[in-house]
């Protein structure tokens, strides 16, 4: 009997040993552990205003000011503030250089868990992706244009222009197939096996572009002396991996590659240069057209419009 005692007494301690040790690692409303507050990542955001964002694993005390809790080096003067997990420096910044953060231990949590460790880390801005885009969605241009085209261009120095002309007995085949509003009905394959099948190249030439680090810069493209009036063409604008300043990541995959400069590196689009636009309205009974100048946007009286049929036949 004694003996059991003795074990009883033994568990009883043991077992407000562990209540006692249970109270530092659970809360003592909820029942959730009380885990340390720590740095899940620091980046630097280039777009806009230059900031560098410290992310931490939960949210940060209200009551709490990191401003003492963080260091940069190479020196900057910061505006430090804070916003949920979040720690936001904002200064001026050198976009070329790398710097190192500190995080000092101590900063608090708002369930009052704390950094208990401090820790480095460094960062670097990286440039915005290089990509292209038209100045306008337009198709038609107008005479008013002097047959030049816009581009918009942002960390690319060199770019390859590609003009297709679609020839005028050729261009009932094409509308049929991809319609007139630069969106494609078929996979890349297809449109491309369309364009030559419709088409020749009759213009190919390298660009050197201006450019200046992140910024978007627009460029007029000349087409007095290659195209001519009442034909259709398509426009190409590519650039491939020497002709940008973007540094593609290194660890990327042949299809990664691939993919991006299909999406950043590759721009086309439709262009009929006419000052006259067709409106048509169609009921069950009739088709009512209408010819509009562009530049003054008025009817044109006494225009005269061909209709073909879906077998690339004129109908009288």
């Amino acid at each position: 009997m004694k003996k059991i005692n003795n074990f009883l007494k033994l568990f009883l301690v043991s077992l407000f040993l562990l209540i006692g040790s249970t109270k530092s690692i659970y809360s003592s409303n909820k029942g959730v552990p009380l885990t340390s507050l720590t740095v899940t990542n620091v980046i630097a955001i280039r777009e806009g205003v230059p900031t560098i964002k410290i992310i931490m694993s939960k949210d940060i005390s209200n009551t709490f000011d990191p401003t003492a809790y963080v260091k940069i080096f190479p020196p900057v003067k910061l505006k430090i503030n804070k916003s949920e997990n979040n720690i936001i420096l904002k200064g001026d910044f050198n976009l070329k250089r790398k710097y190192t953060i500190t995080v000092l231990k101590g900063i608090k949590a708002k369930d009052n868990t704390m950094l208990e460790q401090k820790s480095k880390h460094k960062v670097k801005f990286t440039l915005l992706e290089s990509k292209l885009d038209f100045a306008t969605e337009g198709v038609i241009l107008p005479s008013s244009s002097d047959k030049k085209i816009n581009f918009r261009s942002v960390n690319v120095n060199k770019v390859n222009v590609t003009i297709r002309k679609i020839y005028n007995n050729n261009t009932t085949q094409f509308l049929q197939e991809n319609g007139l509003n630069n969106k494609k009905k078929y996979s890349s394959y297809e449109y491309d096996n369309l364009l030559r099948n419709t088409s020749d190249i009759i213009f190919s030439k390298e660009y050197s572009l201006k450019s200046s680090t992140d910024k978007w810069m627009q460029t007029s493209l000349d087409l007095n002396g290659i195209i001519e009036g009442n034909n259709l063409y398509q426009i190409t604008i590519t650039f491939d991996e020497k002709g940008i300043s973007y540094i593609l990541p290194e660890k990327l995959y042949p299809y990664q590659k691939r993919d991006f400069f299909r999406k950043n590196g590759k721009i086309e689009k439709l262009l009929l240069f006419s000052d006259l636009a067709l409106i048509g309205e169609i009921s069950k009974t009739k088709i009512s057209l209408k010819v509009m100048n562009i530049l003054t946007n008025t009817p044109v009286t006494g225009a005269k419009v061909k209709l073909f049929s879906k077998t690339n036949q004129l109908l009288q």
